[in-house]
């Protein structure tokens, strides 16, 4: 086995969570705005539904958006951003973005789109796929999938 390579079925798994990542994040902001945009006003569930609870409206919010954060799909999404972070962090800022746009079109896209068309200058083949089994191993390690 090559260095920072993952068994099989992990690395499948990693690759449905880094495929999933635009959907979740997109559904991540949805729900984040839907709470900032409440206030922390809660309606009553008994009685008039038109009644507000104003009693501590920035202690409700900051209850709501850490309920948000504990969902699994939104730690799947704090991880792969991390992992993305942390492989590139030793690039200048224009190669970093530009790899990590190469990363995730790469996982995702799969065989569509291997090193050759992604136009990543500066990185080998080898160091790119090399960059992407340290990628999945991050997101693994933060998601302690493995250990």
């Amino acid at each position: 086995m090559a260095r920072h390579s993952l068994p099989e079925a992990i690395q499948m798994q990693v690759r449905g969570i880094v495929r999933d990542y635009d959907r979740v994040r997109r559904e991540y902001m949805l729900q984040r705005r839907a709470i900032l945009d409440a206030g922390g006003v809660d309606y009553a569930t008994t009685g008039n539904r038109d009644r507000r609870c104003l009693s501590r409206p920035v202690e409700a919010t900051e209850i709501k958006l850490e309920a948000l954060e504990r969902y699994q799909a939104f730690k799947q999404m704090h991880a792969v951003e991390h992992a993305l972070s942390v492989v590139t962090r030793d690039y200048p800022d224009d190669m970093a973005k530009l790899l990590k746009t190469a990363l995730m079109t790469n996982t995702c896209g799969g065989r569509e789109f291997p090193f050759e068309r992604l136009n990543v200058v500066g990185v080998s083949r080898s160091g790119f796929y090399l960059l992407r089994r340290q990628f999945y191993k991050v997101v693994a390690e933060e998601l302690e999938i493995i250990v």
